[in-house]
């Protein structure tokens, strides 16, 4: 999906990573819908 400079360390640090984006990505679309 989205390609990220940093290199893979654990799938923990990834799956973290993948939460974090999803919730800015989420915030972003509710500022915009609103």
């Amino acid at each position: 999906m989205t390609r990220t400079r940093r290199p893979r360390t654990s799938p923990a640090s990834s799956a973290e990573a993948a939460a974090a984006a999803r919730e800015a990505l989420q915030q972003a679309l509710d500022r915009r819908s609103r």
